[in-house]
C-alpha cells in the first residue's frame, strides 16, 4: 500500500520507531501511517501536509477576515503557487508580502493572527468585508497552497505514537478495550481513540471553524 499524499511520516521513520527491521510488515505499516495521518488531520480540523486547493468555494462571512483551512498559506512562490481570490466573480488583487508594496493598494491581504506562531499566514483580510451583493451564499472563490511543506517535529511525533498504537492493537487483535494492571488486579477499560499525549502534541495545530 503506497503512502498517501498527506502522510505525515515516512515508512522508514515509522519502522524505526516501531523497531521493525524486516519488510514483511511494510504493507500494513504503510496502512497505519495513512490511517494515523488521516486521524491527526481530522482531530486538527485541517490539512497538515502542504497541498494546493483549486477553485474552492467559500461563504463570505460578515467580517473583514476570512479564515482558511490549509495553513500556513504559501506566499513565497506567487508564480507557481499563486493565491487567487474572486468575490462575486470579480477577481481581487492580493497582497502576499512586503515585497508587494503598500497593502492598502490591494483588495485582499494574506495575513496572520499570530505571525510568530505555527499557523500563519492563516487568513485573508478584505477591508470592505466578504459579504457580497450576490444572493449565492458561496460567493468567494479561492485558489491557494497551504499546509506544512516540512511537517513539524511534534506533529510527526504525534503521528508516530498513533502508528504505534494502531500497530500494537493489530498485533493484540484489540480495537476498543485496554487491559490495565493495578494492585487490586487487572481491569479492562474502554480504550482512548486518541491518547492524551497525542492530543497535547497536536493542540497547537488545531483550528477553530474556518471558511475554506
Amino acid at each position: 500500500m503506497p503512502l498517501d499524499a498527506n502522510a505525515l511520516v515516512t515508512l522508514s521513520d515509522a519502522k524505526t520507531f516501531l523497531r521493525v527491521t524486516g519488510s514483511s510488515d511494510d504493507f500494513a505499516i504503510e496502512g497505519f501511517v495513512n490511517r494515523a495521518s488521516e486521524l491527526c488531520e481530522t482531530w486538527c480540523l485541517r490539512p497538515l501536509k502542504q497541498k494546493t486547493l483549486t477553485n474552492v468555494r467559500a461563504a463570505g462571512p460578515c467580517s473583514t477576515r476570512l479564515g482558511l483551512l490549509a495553513v500556513p498559506v504559501k506566499v513565497d512562490d506567487p508564480v507557481d503557487n499563486p493565491v487567487t481570490v474572486s468575490v462575486d466573480e470579480v477577481v481581487q488583487t492580493v497582497w502576499l508580502s512586503e515585497g508587494d508594496g503598500n497593502p492598502a493598494d490591494f483588495d485582499v491581504i494574506v495575513a496572520s493572527y499570530h505571525p510568530e506562531g505555527t499557523r500563519g499566514p492563516d487568513h485573508l483580510y478584505r477591508a470592505i468585508g466578504w459579504r457580497g451583493a450576490s444572493t449565492h451564499p458561496y460567493n468567494v472563490l479561492l485558489t491557494y497552497t497551504g499546509g506544512f511543506a516540512v511537517v513539524p517535529d511534534d506533529v510527526q511525533q504525534a503521528c508516530l505514537y498513533l502508528v504505534q498504537k494502531l500497530y500494537r492493537d493489530q498485533q493484540k487483535q484489540v480495537t476498543d478495550v485496554v487491559s490495565v494492571s493495578t494492585a487490586a488486579g487487572g481491569l479492562t477499560l474502554l480504550d482512548t481513540p486518541l491518547p492524551r499525549v497525542i492530543e497535547i502534541l497536536l493542540t497547537p495545530y488545531r483550528l477553530a471553524s474556518v471558511a475554506a
